[in-house]
């Protein structure tokens, strides 16, 4: 049963993503004990005990290359598979991108599957790519926004032409008031949005570009301080309707959220 999934374009010369992809598994494997020299193009290896992976690549006529990896982990009873497209067109005007599942068991108890963290393969990607989902970058820590940054995050909050968004996009505001300091509320935010990492884009905005922000999308779209806004595709200002899609995780609920 599909436990994660993240898909995302990445921005950078499509040729040399497919090698940073490699190592970046290579380095997951190394950090889980497991055999990762032992990995051959085009046939399975054994990499640890009940532990096995493949790793695929393919060359087009036209340059393109797709790499696949499969992990396979048997605990016990139970199997966990982790899946990793990477597709790095030889047009430089297309878009390479990575597609990442990971398939968890199903709890015999509750017929429902595993809790399923943010993958570190996952994490490990977003880091050392320039990951985009549309116009907004995905990593594995949320991005500080300051007043002069707020432009490009409303037109990452309400979509471009050219590049849409097709994931959520996690907003936390700030103030000058006596409730926290900036910084103990960057690391509450960063805690509750830990597990979000591939899944979402996520802003932290420092208190004057929380103002800033309030202005330039108006009363209803509106972002208050000490609550984060999760923000659909799409988000248009001008209708006062569509500020209902557009969900506001409360100061309270976050104050009992563990830090």
């Amino acid at each position: 049963m599909l436990g994660y999934r993240t898909f995302f374009t990445v921005e950078q010369v499509s040729q040399c993503i497919v090698d940073t992809a490699l190592e970046q598994v290579h380095s997951w494997l190394r950090r889980k004990r497991y055999q990762a020299d032992s990995l051959a193009w085009n046939q399975p290896v054994q990499i640890a005990e009940d532990v096995s992976a493949a790793l695929i690549r393919r060359e087009r006529d036209d340059g393109t290359v797709d790499m696949r990896f499969r992990l396979t982990e048997r605990k016990s009873v139970e199997t966990w598979s982790t899946k990793l497209t990477v597709h790095a067109p030889a047009d430089p005007l297309a878009k390479a991108w990575i597609w990442l599942d990971v398939d968890a068991p199903v709890d015999a108890n509750s017929d429902r599957r595993r809790w399923t963290g943010t993958p570190g393969l996952a994490s490990n990607l977003v880091d050392v790519l320039e990951a985009r989902d549309g116009d907004a970058r995905l990593a594995s820590q949320p991005a500080v926004v300051r007043a002069d940054d707020v432009e490009d995050l409303a037109v990452m909050i309400c979509g471009s032409q050219e590049a849409q968004r097709r994931g959520l996009m996690f907003v936390a505001p700030s103030a000058n008031d006596s409730t926290m300091s900036f910084g103990a509320w960057r690391d509450h935010a960063q805690q509750v949005l830990r597990h979000t990492t591939g899944l979402a884009s996520s802003f932290i905005l420092d208190p004057e570009a929380t103002t800033e922000l309030r202005g330039a999308l108006g009363r209803t779209h509106a972002v208050e301080p000490w609550t984060i806004r999760t923000f659909r595709p799409d988000a248009d200002p001008a209708d006062e309707s569509d500020a209902l899609r557009h969900r506001v995780l409360s100061t309270g609920r976050l104050a009992s959220a563990p830090a």
